[in-house]
């Protein structure tokens, strides 16, 4: 039968942390070959957590084979493979090694070639601060017409004629 305890969870969060434990148990032997799980709202039940934090650990087992999920008869303990002494090992020092969180987040990209050019991006916070200077803010938040500020009106003109060769009128 299946035992479970979320209090004892630490840092993990309670679906991560359910499906470590039927996975282990799994593996233990604790969880026979084709031994039929409770049903995904007993479970939740029994454990006081959300059907979706339930869901999430039995899909995970089923997408990794720990588990098989039957159309409405519910979710079985699948039969492993024995994995070689060697893997298994390898397995557990690969786990002891990994890092937090947190340090694992940390990537360097200096020695990447393709780096951001930030000059567009700081002609465009110039651009911003001018926009939203109080002058043109006193102006862009007075009555409008259909045709929106007369200002923008005239740069679009200019812009037009500019890069298009096009005559166009501000209005």
């Amino acid at each position: 039968m299946l035992s479970v305890d979320l209090t004892r969870r630490g840092t993990l969060g309670r679906a991560e942390y359910l499906y470590r434990e039927i996975r282990d148990a799994i593996v233990a032997g604790e969880l026979a070959p084709d031994e039929k799980l409770p049903s995904k709202r007993r479970l939740a039940e029994m454990l006081g957590c959300s059907l979706i934090t339930v869901e999430s650990a039995l899909t995970q087992l089923a997408a990794e084979g720990y588990i098989e999920a039957r159309p409405r008869r519910g979710y079985y303990v699948e039969r492993l493979g024995k994995l070689p002494e060697a893997t298994a090992q390898a397995l557990s020092k690969a786990e002891a090694k990994t890092l937090p969180e947190r340090e694992r987040l940390r990537i360097d990209t200096s020695h990447l070639p393709a780096r951001p050019d930030r000059s567009a991006l700081l002609l465009w916070e110039r651009s911003l601060r001018h926009v939203l200077s109080a002058e043109d803010l006193d102006e862009a938040f007075s009555s409008l017409t259909p045709q929106g500020l007369p200002r923008l009106q005239q740069a679009i003109a200019t812009h037009l004629a500019q890069t298009r060769g096009m005559r166009v009128e501000a209005d």
